[in-house]
């Protein structure tokens, strides 16, 4: 799949984590030669650095060089970005300054290439505009590649040379972001906002905060995991009360979230295999409760629609909770994602307006989704409140770890029937029904010792 990306394009952009550490000799040699180079390009700087103060230039060079090198995976021109305001910082492994610091002397020096942000402005004519910024992007020159290949660093084998450093915890875990708006079919997420802190904030920071403190101290092979931040949805509404969205994302865009789930599957707690305990229909069942309309997803799955694939059928469900109305056509995305699914289904035999009545004959509950007042950031909350819910239990009651995928959660395989016993009981407690559970375990004989 890797050969049909086009990653040079700015959209396909790698975010730079900048939390790589040297691990080998080598890499440390390199960090340190680079921090030479870069200061002996910088032409205004008066006095030298020393001590911490010139290990951490090193140290910030090196992880520079080494996110750029590792975006260079794939092809050498492939764009990395930051972003580079000073309040994006505040958690960060390096600091703002030494960052900026090592950005001039490095383009001053060839080694690197900027294209600077921008933003993206679409007029739709009637008075309608929209658009988006982009942050600067960056990318190694030829230069700095071959500066790296002098020490043996290459784009291939950067991850044998350094590692990525345990995160500091971020001291801000909750974040508020304004509705999203459309750019034509495009859906651009909502910016991030301010927010007065009250004792209600602070209690749903603090869960955060006990859960990242908590995870820290537990080991997880075969997946990242640095921290969680807890997102909130539509804060510029009037009056609001912290109840549109609110999942836990993992930080960083190579964490365990990403990964498909044959991979998470794969992954150790404590030294011990996993189990993914997965919500059938998790949106569905909870506008079920809501409405006070009986469903029995043991009983019938829901996505089963006769003439209709269940993947076609879930991809409508979903993106039809993310809409406030009905879809027209199918999303670019949903197309090329059903493409390159292990089904490769062609969504042109499958039109939109020929198989949603099919869908809500088989589903009525959502005949009048465009005009109810229930919307999917009410329903994410919902799932989002009982599966932090189970994992705060687990977490103080059980000291059991557990990692969130939204509407499923990772455990220990031996502590899947307690995990599984305290989200059923919240479930039933948000919605008054009672969820199906699906228990994903991967195709391992070594298991069943486990049990």
């Amino acid at each position: 799949m890797n050969d049909q990306i086009d990653w040079t394009t700015l959209d396909h952009a790698r975010v730079m984590g900048l939390d790589y550490i040297p691990k080998t000799p080598t890499a440390a040699a390199f960090c340190e030669a680079l921090g030479d180079a870069l200061t002996a390009l910088e032409k205004h700087r008066k006095n030298q650095r020393r001590g911490d103060r010139k290990k951490a230039f090193n140290e910030t060079a090196g992880a520079t060089a080494a996110d750029l090198l590792k975006a260079a995976q794939y092809d050498c021109r492939r764009w990395s970005w930051r972003l580079q305001s000073t309040e994006s910082f505040t958690d960060a492994p390096v600091s703002y300054i030494d960052f900026k610091a090592v950005l001039t002397a490095a383009e001053a020096g060839h080694l690197i290439e900027k294209y600077p942000g921008h933003y993206r402005r679409f007029d739709f004519g009637e008075g309608k505009i929209a658009g988006s910024g982009v942050a600067t992007r960056l990318r190694a020159k030829p230069k700095l590649i071959t500066f790296a290949a002098q020490y043996g660093l290459t784009p291939q084998n950067i991850s044998e040379h350094f590692e990525r450093q345990r995160p500091k915890l971020p001291s801000k875990p909750l974040v508020l972001r304004a509705s999203s708006t459309r750019m034509g079919p495009t859906k651009l997420k909502g910016r991030s906002l301010r927010f007065e802190r009250t004792a209600l904030t602070d209690r749903i920071e603090k869960d955060v905060k006990d859960l990242n403190e908590f995870l820290a101290h537990h080991e997880i092979e075969g997946g990242i995991h640095r921290a969680y931040r807890r997102i909130f949805n539509q804060g510029d509404r009037e009056r609001y009360r912290w109840n549109k969205g609110g999942r836990l994302y993992s930080i960083g865009e190579d964490s365990y979230q990403t990964l498909k789930q044959a991979q998470r599957l794969e992954m150790m707690l404590d030294g011990e295999p996993v189990v993914e305990i997965d919500i059938r229909a998790s949106y569905l069942t909870l506008l079920h409760g809501l409405k006070k309309v009986p469903l029995d997803a043991a009983e019938r799955d829901p996505y089963e629609v006769k003439g209709v694939p269940r993947s076609v059928v879930k991809a409508w469900v979903t993106m039809t909770f993310g809409h406030t109305d009905f879809h027209t056509k199918w999303p670019s995305r949903t197309v090329e994602d059903l493409r390159d699914s292990e089904e490769q289904l062609d969504l042109k035999e499958y039109p939109v307006k020929q198989i949603v009545p099919r869908i809500l004959e088989a589903l009525p509950i959502l005949k009048d989704w465009p005009c109810q007042r229930v919307s999917g950031f009410d329903l994410m909350y919902l799932e989002s409140e009982a599966v932090i819910g189970t994992m705060l239990e687990l977490m103080h009651e059980h000291g059991i770890p557990s990692l969130s995928v939204h509407d499923s959660l990772i455990v220990p395989i031996r502590r899947m029937d307690d995990a599984s016993s305290i989200l059923e009981h919240r479930y039933r407690k948000l919605s008054g029904i009672t969820p199906y559970l699906r228990f994903n375990l991967a195709p391992r004989p070594e298991l069943a010792a486990w049990f």
